[in-house]
């Protein structure tokens, strides 16, 4: 094959030359002919350079080659095991991916597979919680109803228990009496109305309690008790209240419990609980009605006896007031001077024979309204002159008393 330099240097002459001649076409034709040559040119300098390299890699090997025969034996498995290796760690570098990704796939599976398995225990869990509460309520009704049965056997046991031995209980102020502890002895009642009684000319009612109505009245009896402690053997009123009426029983136990004062009347004690139908009854201390007591006095010395009752019921007043109970009390006003007044119905008061012949108030709210009854000044010092005997005591009635 000729030389392919003079070529080129033909061609980049006949190229410049081609530029004075008019032929159309033949300086591109010239040109298109420069460039082929010129790569084709390179191009075998290109295969030379990389026989070259060939050259160079092929003596290099084989030196490398006869390096490696010079070598001893001693040294082959070392390398073999440390090319081994840096297989094997070019084999774990390629799969470290595949696993990354395996791995993820795994956890995010886990995940799933977790949260549905904890899903479903809660929903049993809530089920099973659902059932408890339904036993636990189930147990708490069936309780319910066995306290209930247990309260009233209880009781009723107790009541036998009680009814067996005979004897009234004692809560550590009053008793508690059963109809066998109680021998009743004749009943108390009020005679009709004393003689007369001068009222003072100048006063007259501006205000009156209203009248309640006439519902029922409390029967009294004079009783002996039985198998009640110290109270054995001693001589006491019973207050027997109307069947059905227990509220007007619970506010007379009520009122009793709140006071407590040498001239008021003391309750005792009073009925257990018992049956419906049971008769319920308060038992105070014995006494005479006042009406009867007075009765057997006439003139002056009936005035007298009047005006230590009016004394003593001013200092009943008194207690009251100071034990801010006033609404025991039963207001009343009067003129010229508008006096206010506390009025007590003389079937409220009571003569008891036991301490130094001593008047006593028994608050009953279940007693008739009377016309006659006996007033109380409301204020302390007007009561003050009336225990000293400065002023009279009053005495109000529709009629004379």
């Amino acid at each position: 094959m000729p030389p392919i330099e003079p070529l080129l240097v033909l061609l980049r002459v006949a190229q410049e030359v081609s530029a004075g001649i008019p032929i159309p076409g033949l300086s591109a034709a010239l040109k298109i002919a420069l460039n082929i040559a010129e790569k084709a040119k390179e191009i075998k300098d290109i295969r030379d350079e990389c026989r070259s390299l060939a050259e160079r890699a092929a003596y290099f090997s084989l030196g490398v080659y006869d390096q490696m025969k010079q070598c001893g034996g001693s040294d082959s498995a070392p390398s073999i095991a440390a090319g081994k290796r840096i297989e094997l760690l070019l084999w774990y570098a390629d799969l470290r991916p595949f696993a990354l990704c395996f791995l993820e796939d795994a956890i995010r599976l886990f995940v799933m597979q977790t949260g549905v398995e904890t899903e479903q225990r809660l929903n049993a869990l809530a089920s099973y919680k659902t059932r408890l509460l339904q036993h636990v309520e189930d147990s708490a009704r069936v309780g319910d109803i066995l306290i209930g049965e247990t309260r009233s056997i209880r009781t009723g046991v107790l009541d036998l228990a009680q009814r067996i031995n005979g004897g009234a209980t004692f809560d550590g102020r009053f008793w508690l009496f059963a109809q066998e502890n109680l021998h009743l002895v004749e009943p108390v009642s009020d005679k009709n109305p004393l003689g007369t009684f001068p009222r003072q000319a100048d006063e007259h009612d501006l205000g009156r309690v209203p009248t309640k109505l006439q519902r029922g009245r409390v029967i009294r009896y004079r009783a002996i008790v039985k198998a009640a402690g110290e109270l054995s053997g001693s001589q006491v009123i019973v207050h027997m209240y109307p069947d059905g009426d227990n509220g007007r029983f619970v506010e007379a136990v009520k009122s009793a419990k709140q006071t407590y004062h040498p001239y008021i009347l003391a309750m005792l004690g009073y009925s257990r609980p018992g049956d419906p139908g049971e008769a319920s009854y308060i038992v105070t201390e014995d006494y005479h009605p006042f009406i009867n007591y007075l009765s057997s006095f006439h003139g002056t010395k009936k005035l007298r006896v009047f005006i230590q009752m009016t004394s003593e019921m001013c200092m009943a007043v008194d207690h009251l007031e100071m034990m801010e109970l006033r609404q025991l009390l039963c207001p009343v006003t009067y003129w010229p001077h508008a006096r206010v007044q506390y009025t007590f119905k003389l079937s409220e008061l009571v003569f008891d024979h036991r301490y130094g012949d001593r008047f006593k108030w028994a608050r009953d709210p279940l007693v008739l309204e009377e016309l006659r009854g006996v007033s109380v000044p409301a204020v302390q010092a007007e009561r003050v002159r009336l225990r000293n005997g400065t002023t009279s005591p009053t005495v109000h009635s529709k009629h004379n008393f």
